[in-house]
């Protein structure tokens, strides 16, 4: 996400700004991710999930790290980056703890676990684009949405790794509701929407047709879509071969290339 919101804008990339809005970017990821443990208890031992925080030496470590890169986060935000970088990474910060908090708890609820991932994931890349321009801009907020959908998906698709302790938990996602050849028509829908949110701003003259090569990522979306028909569990357990945003950073890189007109 860091790489590819210097993608963005690479006219405006500066190292100090770009260095320091990755290392938010980390630690607002580390805090929400390893919170997240704290709350995954009970799922964790019924799927016979490692989970950190049961050791009490590494549950220690995390409490530290959750302290130390709130005071970070919002220090090295307020300091160097913006107003616009510490909105975005307090707001992303929120809605993550909310996520796997009571009495908001989204995580336990269906379909709306989903999407609360994809609106703080996607966020996040502003905080790198604000950084470098000082505002945002149209294609930022494109991404935002691009981005937020892959989150929105990968979620989807990682419950099917805890369909059993999920559903001995009682918690309804997407998978244990729906089955996997009926996901796959979700996961499908919300990729075509994924899709439309960039080719139709490109189409209304809004965004730049070069970021249509971002819709690489695509390509393992449709292979795992096809797993989940054919309802082949292990393939959707392993996930893509090479992670979406990954892909979508490197169409963006061949973006990067034309925009500065080296290609």
């Amino acid at each position: 996400m860091a790489v590819a919101g210097i993608l963005l804008h690479p006219d405006a990339f500066e190292w100090t700004a770009a260095t320091l809005a990755a290392g938010v970017m980390f630690l607002a990821y580390g805090v929400v991710y390893l919170y997240n443990y704290f709350t995954d208890v009970e799922e964790d031992r019924l799927n016979d999930s490692y989970n950190p925080v049961l050791d009490e030496t590494y549950r220690r470590v995390i409490v530290v790290y959750l302290c130390t890169a709130v005071v970070a986060i919002v220090g090295i935000s307020v300091a160097f980056l913006g107003q616009i970088p510490v909105a975005v990474a307090l707001s992303y910060l929120c809605l993550g703890v909310a996520y796997s908090t009571p009495p908001f708890r989204f995580k336990k609820r269906f379909v709306l676990k989903n999407v609360v991932v994809a609106l703080f994931s996607g966020s996040l890349l502003l905080v790198m684009t604000s950084s470098l321009t000082g505002t945002v801009a149209a294609i930022d907020l494109v991404m935002v949405a691009f981005f937020g959908i892959s989150a929105l998906t990968t979620s989807i698709i990682g419950d099917f790794r805890d369909v059993d302790g999920d559903r001995k938990a009682g918690v309804r996602t997407v998978p244990v509701v729906l089955g996997g050849r009926r996901t796959g028509h979700y996961v499908l829908a919300w990729t075509v929407v994924q899709v439309l949110v960039l080719v139709v701003p490109v189409g209304l003259g809004a965004v730049e047709p070069r970021y249509l090569l971002a819709l690489v990522a695509m390509s393992s979306r449709f292979r795992l879509v096809y797993a989940m028909y054919a309802r082949d569990g292990e393939r959707i357990r392993r996930g893509p071969a090479v992670p979406e945003t990954v892909l979508a950073a490197a169409g963006l890189f061949g973006a990067a290339l034309i925009d500065l007109g080296l290609i």
